[in-house]
């Protein structure tokens, strides 16, 4: 065990299909899974192709402190919000712990994505 006080923070881990290529970084929310289990967002199970009862290698992970990320909308109406900016930190602040390049982020506002 290690003591609380040293423990990493965000803890982060890289999930991967066993077997396969690939992988996502990700931060854990909580530890509340039965021994053996993991569960994870549905957004991060497309992103890794994976379906319920996948077998996945969960492995601690250390990354650099990002300091720079350039979002691109995949929709022009991202930009006619009236504040995109406060927007997009308010959808992806305490949802996202970490971004992969290629990430595509879903951002719901008024009922729509």
């Amino acid at each position: 065990r290690v003591p609380s006080n040293r423990m990493p923070h965000p803890m982060l881990f890289r999930i991967s299909l066993v077997g396969g290529e690939g992988g996502k970084h990700v931060g854990v929310l909580e530890f509340s899974a039965p021994d053996g289990c993991v569960v994870v967002p549905l957004w991060v199970m497309r992103s890794l192709g994976i379906s319920d009862g996948s077998q996945l290698l969960v492995e601690t992970a250390e990354l650099p402190r990002g300091t720079f990320a350039k979002l691109q909308p995949l929709s022009e109406e991202f930009a006619t919000l009236e504040d995109p900016k406060g927007t997009l930190e308010h959808a992806i602040s305490g949802v996202y712990t970490t971004l992969t390049k290629g990430d595509s982020i879903v951002i719901s506002h008024n009922g729509q994505e």
